[in-house]
């Protein structure tokens, strides 16, 4: 019977080990796959940064419209400087070597009424130039070849410049105008 029991234990610490081997694997593949769900290409987060700094921006300009509209015309560099100095306000759109927190505006992008304005913020590692555009009336938008108004976002992959646009000739991204960063992404 002695004889028996030596086998049966070490087939016992066998299997014993031989599933420790397999749950440690499983954990491992687990953990990968999880983490390869979620990735993100590098530079993401900057993206997301830039992102962040367009939508704080327009909520800075669209929060002094009431107080200085009816337009945006107020909206110069020197102006937002001093109202939301956590950006660094750049006329017509930063370049591809502004500060990070940079940001552009082209205030009177639909030409004539002042009733829209584009924004532009660069993100160096991914090097996509990414846009937000505002847009207060029909004839606004149509000029901007927006669907209509409201606030729409783009981006463009790999850009000699970032810009805001030119007055009255706003720069329209590759991407088209869509109605999220998600949707604008060069990624798709």
């Amino acid at each position: 019977m002695a004889d028996r029991t030596i086998p049966r234990k070490r087939a016992a610490r066998v299997r014993d080990w031989t599933i420790v081997v397999l749950v440690v694997v499983a954990v491992v593949l687990a953990a990968g796959v999880l983490a390869g769900a979620g990735r993100v290409q590098p530079g993401g987060a900057n993206d997301r940064a830039a992102q962040s700094n367009l939508t704080n921006a327009l909520t800075e300009v669209a929060s002094d419209l009431p107080t200085h509209g009816p337009t945006y015309a107020f909206a110069t560099p020197g102006f937002l400087d001093r109202t939301a100095p956590e950006f660094d306000w750049i006329a017509d759109g930063p370049t591809l070597g502004a500060r990070f927190q940079a940001v552009g505006i082209d205030r009177c992008a639909d030409g004539t009424t002042c009733r829209s304005f584009v924004l532009a913020a660069f993100n160096r590692t991914t090097r996509v130039c990414w846009y937000a555009v505002t847009a207060d009336t029909a004839a606004a938008a149509a000029a901007l070849g927006l669907p209509g108004p409201g606030t729409f976002y783009g981006s463009r992959p790999h850009p000699q410049t970032c810009s805001a646009g030119t007055p009255g000739h706003p720069t329209r991204p590759p991407s088209g105008w869509q109605v999220s960063y998600s949707a604008a992404s060069p990624s798709g």
